[in-house]
Order: C-alpha cells, then sequence, then structure tokens
C-alpha cells in the first residue's frame, strides 16, 4: 500500500522514499479517474482526492517551507477540497514556521 510506504518512510525520515511515494500515489490517481465514478455509483473524487493532500504533509513533516509557499493552490476549490483545506494548513504552518520575512508578503 503505497499510503503505508509514505507514512513509513516519513516516520522513519527518509524524505526521498516519501517523496517518491507522493509521486506513485499522483500518478494513480489523475483527474479524469477521479470525475469518473467509483463501482459503486458514487463520484470516486469522494475516496480518492484525500490522497492528493498527502504531498502537503509530507512537506509539512520535512519542513519544506519554499516547496509549500511556490506549489500553485488548486483551482477547482470544491473539487479539491481536502486538498486545499490541507494546503492552507500547511501555508499557514509555512508562513509560521518558515522564513519570518514571508509572512510580510
Amino acid at each position: 500500500n503505497i499510503h503505508f510506504k509514505l507514512y513509513a518512510a516519513m516516520f522513519l525520515g527518509h524524505k526521498g522514499y516519501a517523496l517518491a511515494a507522493v509521486e506513485e500515489l499522483e500518478d494513480l490517481l489523475p483527474e479524469r479517474l477521479l470525475r469518473s465514478p467509483s463501482p459503486a455509483g458514487f463520484p470516486f473524487v469522494n475516496i480518492g482526492e484525500s490522497f492528493l493532500a498527502m504531498r502537503y504533509h509530507c512537506w509539512v513533516r520535512f519542513g519544506c517551507w519554499e516547496d509549500i509557499l511556490a506549489h500553485p493552490l488548486p483551482t477547482d476549490e470544491e473539487f479539491y477540497c481536502v486538498t486545499l483545506c490541507t494546503a492552507r494548513y500547511a501555508r499557514s504552518l509555512a508562513y509560521a514556521l518558515g522564513d519570518p520575512q514571508d509572512m510580510e508578503k
């Protein structure tokens, strides 16, 4: 399970392995898949979109404040609501814990 691999890497402090797992997750969840119905009939986004927020969890774990602030926010705020929420959480940490001069921007 890629999600478990990601968290195991984060727990062990292996940034490279964690980011590789993030990329694996993102590759498995293209937008066309998220917009299609699941076998149970409800939109796949309901169960898949939260995994796209894992990039922000990984960046927070390793203090990648510049990456967080440089990454664009999702444009479809309703569709990517979990990712957007997690991105805003990560950005607030980046401003609070990163370079103090960034808070003035």
